[in-house]
């Protein structure tokens, strides 16, 4: 269960980051996809790609969170779509 709570194998390096208590914080997590208990809003597990967190968070216990990418300063803002 490499990524989950209480555990750190690299970050944005390439592989996941458990923050299991680390309140959700944007600008910690720029240019990384983060997986936030929905409940009390903290961080479950951080990943440099959606299938990295995903395949990290189907081998944990289920637990309801959200997914979210949190863009760094330097990605596109898209606005309408017309």
């Amino acid at each position: 269960m490499a990524g989950l709570a209480g555990e750190t194998t690299g970050g944005p390096t390439g592989h996941t980051t458990s923050l299991g208590d680390v309140p959700f914080e944007p600008e910690r997590h720029r240019g990384s996809w983060v997986a936030v208990d929905r409940d009390d809003e903290r961080v479950v597990a951080e990943a440099p790609s959606l299938e990295q967190l995903q395949a990290d968070l189907a081998a944990s216990a289920d637990q309801p969170v959200l997914i979210r990418r949190i863009p760094t300063d330097d990605d596109p803002i898209f606005v309408g779509l017309g």
